[in-house]
């Protein structure tokens, strides 16, 4: 089973756990984790499609290292700003 962590559950983020959700879409079995600085919005998510949800803070560095540990894919759906610290912190795990 693959272990999918979605960063961001704005739009974009919401709009990829519904397709990772859609067994048509996205077939095969998956633990599916969505995260967001707001723990409402990632709740909101998570509670609609049955998934996972936590609260993130992708500018506190080591607690992203903690959360994205163990996954076998990362989904950045935060504002670009980010792109660079997130890379980093997968790459180290």
């Amino acid at each position: 089973m693959k272990k999918i962590v979605i960063l961001g559950a704005g739009l974009q983020g919401g709009i990829v756990a519904t397709d990772l959700c859609d067994k048509e879409l996205s077939p095969g079995e998956r633990d599916l984790l969505i995260c967001d600085y707001d723990f409402t919005k990632a709740k909101e998510v998570a509670d609609r499609l049955g998934i996972k949800a936590e609260q993130c803070d992708v500018s506190d560095h080591d607690a992203l290292i903690a959360l994205i540990k163990g996954s076998d894919v990362v989904i950045n759906c935060v504002q670009y700003n980010w792109n660079i610290d997130i890379m980093r912190a997968c790459l180290i795990v």
